[in-house]
């Protein structure tokens, strides 16, 4: 059987626009290559404790391969075998099919979710850049099945196999992966429109580095206290979350009654995937909070020293209340369960309230 290639628009994708081009110019033909391979031959020459390390840990918990293998659409459509460190079940790919994986779908342990979050899973792609499938910063494969379903009817997608996939990809470093494919597309589109320069490159790879290693640093330290101390050491509780709870900073929720009117505004302490909590001083209508409600969570960011409120749409069913205090204080804390108003509000949740994207940790 041949390989399967997709037929690409040129006359509509490949134009090229005054403030650089789409593709590749004709000396990056030879340099992007160039510079690819040497920087990922000396990152696989440093990197050798890490990927023995990591190889050893994964045959350890479980018997099955160390490395994923799976298809990819590359320059022009051109399916190739991409690798990562085996997270998932063995078979999971045909278990999942064209969806994402999320932490329902199966039960991870700590070190495969470490791999995932602080994408440590990729180093095996430095591989794939090595051997010329890939290059170091591009938009990032994709497989075939979630280009059928999700991708091909979006206007200039195509543009995205004009040039390798990417190690590292402008959209991947800024949104986290439930933001819409439409601007995901907007961002690597943008990215691939603009000259290449080695000196932004070897600083997109800088900035990803130092961000890959904060990001490292904070969830060693997490779960050294949480799986560590706290579980084997002082033997508080066994963490059986689905989901990690980000503490809040500046983060709100308006709880709006049915009519219509702001029934309550509470700052939000902490929230996952799911739930969020929040404690006050008073006392809620349940009355009111039986049923599901309009609300809104907002969180304050500080951008080029001005406060920004980003805002989503979400739908809140209470789920539990306690009370706790002290000195003599009464505080109740409300948790509730919550569904965002479609993708876009999914989306703001993930990047502006759990921090889901590379650069949040830069």
């Amino acid at each position: 059987m041949g390989v399967r290639t997709y037929p690409i628009d040129f006359k509509r994708s490949n134009r090229k626009p005054k403030a650089g081009y789409v593709g590749y110019s004709k000396l990056s033909r030879i340099t992007i290559p160039v510079f690819n391979r040497v920087v990922s031959f000396c990152l696989i020459t440093l990197g050798l404790p890490f990927f023995l390390i990591i190889s050893i840990i994964i045959k350890l918990k479980d018997p099955g391969p160390i490395f994923y293998r799976g298809t990819r659409l590359g320059l022009n459509k051109v399916p190739f075998e991409m690798y990562k460190f085996r997270t998932l079940p063995v078979g999971a790919q045909s278990i999942l099919g064209a969806r994402l994986v999320t932490p329902k779908d199966f039960r991870l342990s700590w070190f495969s979710k470490f791999l995932r979050d602080t994408r440590l899973d990729e180093l095996p792609q430095l591989f794939n850049v090595l051997k010329g499938d890939m290059d170091l910063i591009g938009p990032r494969p994709l497989r075939p099945e979630i280009y059928e379903k999700y991708c091909k009817h979006i206007p200039n997608y195509e543009l995205r196999f004009l040039v390798r996939p990417g190690l590292i990809g402008y959209s991947q470093l800024c949104t986290p992966h439930s933001a819409p494919k439409r601007i995901r597309a907007l961002i690597d589109n943008t990215s691939i429109r603009l000259k290449r320069s080695l000196a932004w490159d070897i600083l997109i790879i800088i900035v990803t580095i130092l961000a890959v290693l904060r990001k490292i640093i904070l969830l060693l330290v997490d779960g050294f206290w949480k799986h560590v101390v706290n579980e084997r050491i002082l033997r508080k509780y066994k963490d059986r979350r689905v989901y990690d709870r980000i503490k809040q900073g500046k983060s709100y929720v308006r709880i709006y009654h049915p009519t219509g009117a702001i029934l309550s505004v509470l700052p939000i302490e902490d929230i996952n995937e799911e739930y969020f909590r929040v404690k006050t001083n008073g006392s809620l209508d349940m009355n009111v909070l039986k049923d599901q409600l309009n609300a809104e969570i907002v969180r304050v960011i500080r951008k080029r020293r001005r406060y920004r409120r980003k805002v989503a749409g979400v739908k809140i069913v209470l789920e539990k209340y306690y009370s706790g205090g002290s000195n003599g204080s009464t505080v109740t804390h409300y948790i509730f369960g919550y569904i965002p108003n479609g993708q876009y509000n999914r989306y703001i949740i993930d990047q502006y309230f759990l921090l889901k994207s590379v650069l949040n940790y830069f």
